[in-house]
């Protein structure tokens, strides 16, 4: 079931490190101790939710976040997806498409015409579960939401049908 995040509170934030696990880990040289860390993260969530367009979107099954993402609205009905993750455990069990198609469904309900995300050149299994949601590479710089060109990455973009 979609879940959409709304607190920035202790609880959340620790299912939320338990899904980005590997991520928060790779950012983790950044900081000087895991607590200073966890306070960062506490800060930019709040700081994002408070955004009436900035959305964080979990997959929740018996409890459990299984997969999850940050939407950001860019324009009126232009919408940007980033930190698409499922962790280990929970990869190869389809979690991840269902949180793209359950996403998609709810952005179309509030007016999306296109969601577009940057996706690493290498990273095939984000590539394949993105295409298999109606993605589609296009030839446009990679350039995410904040405006940052990321090189390494490709631009891709669903259209819902009739649009």
């Amino acid at each position: 079931m979609l879940k959409r995040v709304t607190e920035a509170d202790g609880k959340t934030v620790k299912k939320l490190f338990a899904l980005y696990e590997e991520s928060m880990q790779d950012l983790r040289p950044n900081f000087e101790t895991d607590e200073a860390m966890k306070t960062a993260y506490t800060e930019f969530l709040a700081d994002f939710l408070a955004h009436e367009g900035q959305l964080v979107l979990v997959e929740e099954q018996q409890g459990t976040w299984i997969s999850g993402l940050r939407a950001i609205e860019m324009e009126k009905g232009h919408w940007f997806l980033e930190a698409v993750e499922t962790p280990p455990a929970y990869r190869q069990k389809g979690y991840g498409k269902i949180l793209l198609q359950h996403t998609l469904a709810f952005l179309q309900e509030k007016g999306m015409t296109q969601v577009t995300c940057t996706i690493h050149r290498n990273n095939i299994p984000s590539i394949r579960l993105h295409t298999s949601c109606g993605f589609c590479e296009t030839k446009e710089p990679p350039v995410n939401c904040w405006g940052e060109e990321e090189p390494s990455c490709r631009l891709y973009r669903f259209v819902p049908s009739g649009r």
